[in-house]
């Protein structure tokens, strides 16, 4: 994790008073690498080219265009995001918001309060968020390949009458000789054996 020094913070608001208050918070908390764009900036630099590390967006209400915006900040920066509003919310949007991938919502203005700690917690809450969907990627993938070297060691007992036993080291010696996993053997091994086209195991 990156110090808070070298920190690439992007503010996006429209206000530029407000930004402008924001960005000396940000820099008196020990922030000073930050960037502040309006909305329109992002249309006009293209928004593909903004590649922060925490993003900051404040708005006077949350609507319609907001929610956009912070999806497809979100979806681009892959970086945990603060929305202010000076305007309260109801519960919906609130989950809206959440759903769109904003880690952290508070009503108030971002510049009349202390931002490390939202900052941290937003931090740690993304970091945390994401090795849990890297744990659940890699259970989700594990399962599937158990699935297919199942179905392979059964189409295997059926073609050559073979016992469990017997297709699971038939199939274990085929992925150290070919330096595969498991699950890729098993994959080739239900293609060929259901005769569509690939390269039949030897």
């Amino acid at each position: 994790m990156n110090s808070s020094a070298t920190l690439k913070i992007l503010l996006i608001d429209d206000q530029e008073a407000r930004a402008q208050e924001v960005r000396e918070q940000l820099t008196a908390e020990g922030y000073p690498n930050h960037q502040h764009l309006k909305i329109c900036d992002l249309h006009k630099s293209g928004s593909n080219d903004v590649k922060p590390e925490l993003l900051i967006i404040a708005n006077n209400c949350i609507d319609f265009s907001t929610l956009v915006l912070v999806k497809a900040m979100v979806q681009l920066s892959d970086s945990p995001s603060l929305v202010f509003t000076e305007d309260p919310i109801d519960y919906q949007t609130s989950q809206q918001l959440v759903e769109l991938g904003a880690s952290c919502y508070q009503a108030v203005d971002p510049a009349s309060i202390p931002l490390k700690a939202l900052i941290d917690n937003s931090r740690d809450h993304f970091n945390n968020f994401h090795r849990l969907q890297q744990k659940l990627a890699v259970v989700q993938s594990q399962l599937a390949d158990r699935k297919q070297i199942e179905r392979a060691k059964g189409l295997l007992m059926k073609k050559h009458a073979c016992d469990e036993e017997q297709a699971y080291v038939a199939m274990r010696k085929l992925a150290m000789d070919r330096a595969q996993s498991m699950g890729v053997v098993a994959k080739e091994l239900i293609h060929a054996l259901n005769n569509q086209p690939h390269i039949v195991p030897t």
